[in-house]
């Protein structure tokens, strides 16, 4: 848990706890990292704030945190464990995150890649959605309160509901609430607060991610004033700097930049468009809905697999594995993660396979067909119309032959209406039969190219796995220890 709090330099005594050090300090409050007694030796945080320290809204602060943080329980939310008071203090128990705080981590690497932070902010907004959906406004989101768990993969928790609310719709209050470098222009200017709020300081979050600091970022309390009240446009860049090259932003990523950052909240993107952003993408963040839905598109690939359904059983697993791909990122055990890990290249590998015997984009004619098609021209010779098509036919499958499938299907839509036309106009007989014959057969082959074609452009899971495997690497490289300033 970050610090919240000051007090008296000795660590309190709380029953049923050992305290192993001091995390931190804020403005009323101490944060001491703690072991439970007894068999369980649970490592918590505990928030001791001193009682003579309390203002009277500093109190009201208090009670409402401990309040509301009684109701959450959520992943990507710190938990309140329980609370207990002395004649001196009130302590609150809380979930221990052994990485630090977002600050923390974006200050080690100055900024972080694109996936990196498209992942930490699916996190962020599954507790976002959470706490929409109750109606509540954190009112202070800033890097200092987002934790991380420790381990190769860092979970993402918000921190510190001190100043939180139940908002519907807009309202006006006397105090400013929050930190003023991530506090939306509206509160500075107006006073003026709605649940839009916490999105502008998600928008500021994400900035600093990933080009290492705050779009306002000032050397004195005046100038960080001046910029608020601004009304000209955040500028955001088109590339990021890492590791000293320049790296190009996705047009996505801009965009929900853009829509976050604007200075007028009726401008600015709601919930439902942040949750539905492409760049979020949350229907396949690391969760346990997206663990489970993988499972189950795998379990009926398998059993479509088993049953012979090839096209459906490699429609499936493509479907599961863009749901365990990002899964990876869920799973804290090693072990299970390495066994899921295993499960991903199995059904990759089944997928390619079955691509290559579902999807071929050069079927070759049975030698059937063959002297077939020769009698068919034979037959057609005195037709220069038909003639013309059939070599439109040949050209098909020609180019086939050399691996121009979108130009050789272009060709055949073309050649294709002409050519049934034709056999529209055609009296029965042995060539009307024959003609019938090979446009079924190059119909069929043509789609079979159309799903070639579609297959070869679906790489997204090997890409996404790619992806998930350079974002771990990218923490370990750092040598990212997880000891809490």
């Amino acid at each position: 848990m970050a610090a919240s709090s000051a007090g008296s330099d000795s660590p309190p005594s709380v029953p049923q706890f050992n305290i192993t050090g001091r995390l931190g300090a804020g403005t009323y409050a101490t944060v001491y990292q703690a072991i439970r007694q007894g068999g369980s030796r649970e490592v918590v945080a505990i928030k001791c704030v001193s009682k003579k320290s309390l203002t009277n809204t500093s109190k009201e602060n208090l009670l409402k945190e401990i309040e509301l943080l009684k109701t959450l329980n959520h992943p990507h939310i710190v938990r309140l464990i329980d609370f207990v008071w002395d004649a001196n203090h009130i302590h609150l128990i809380l979930e221990y995150c052994s990485g630090g705080d977002l600050l923390r981590f974006i200050k080690l690497r100055r900024c972080l890649s694109e996936s990196l932070v498209r992942r930490f902010l699916q996190q962020l907004a599954l507790a976002l959605r959470y706490l929409h959906s109750r109606n509540v406004v954190h009112m202070d989101l800033k890097p200092q309160n987002i934790l991380l768990t420790g381990g190769d993969s860092p979970k993402l928790k918000i921190a510190d509901f001190g100043f939180a609310h139940h908002l519907k719709s807009d309202s006006h209050a006397d105090q400013v609430r929050g930190s003023l470098l991530y506090m939306a222009p509206e509160i500075v200017v107006d006073r003026r607060y709605s649940p839009k709020c916490d999105l502008w300081s998600v928008g500021i979050i994400l900035y600093e991610c990933l080009f290492g600091r705050a779009p306002f970022a000032s050397e004195t309390h005046e100038d960080l004033l001046r910029k608020i009240a601004s009304p000209d446009p955040v500028s955001v860049p088109a590339v990021q700097c890492l590791a000293g090259r320049e790296v190009p932003l996705t047009a996505a990523c801009q965009d929900l930049l853009t829509r976050l950052l604007q200075r007028d909240p009726r401008h600015r993107a709601d919930h439902a468009a942040f949750f539905g952003h492409s760049f979020i993408d949350l229907d396949h963040a690391p969760s346990a809905e997206c663990l489970e839905k993988g499972k189950s598109l795998a379990l009926r690939a398998v059993k479509a697999d088993s049953g012979g359904e090839l096209e459906e059983a490699f429609r499936l697993y493509r479907l599961a594995l863009t749901y365990l791909v990002p899964a990876l990122h869920y799973e804290d055990s090693a072990q299970k993660k390495e066994q899921l890990r295993d499960r991903i290249y199995e059904y990759m590998s089944r997928a390619e396979y079955l691509q290559s015997e579902v999807t071929q984009g050069r079927p070759k004619r049975p030698p059937v067909a063959e002297s077939r098609w020769n009698r068919l021209l034979e037959l057609c010779k005195p037709d220069q119309d038909i003639m013309a098509s059939l070599k439109e036919i040949s050209a098909f499958n020609h180019k086939l032959s050399l691996g121009a499938h979108e130009e050789a299907l272009a060709l055949f839509e073309t050649c294709c209406d002409k050519l049934l036309e034709l056999i529209r106009k055609e009296p029965e007989g042995e060539r009307r039969t024959l003609l019938c014959e090979v446009v079924d057969f190059n119909l069929s082959t043509a789609e079979n190219v159309r799903k070639f074609i579609r297959s070869k452009n679906s790489e997204k899971p090997k890409a996404e796995l790619q992806k998930a495997l350079e974002t771990d690497q990218e923490i370990k490289s750092e040598g990212y220890n997880c000891a809490v300033m």
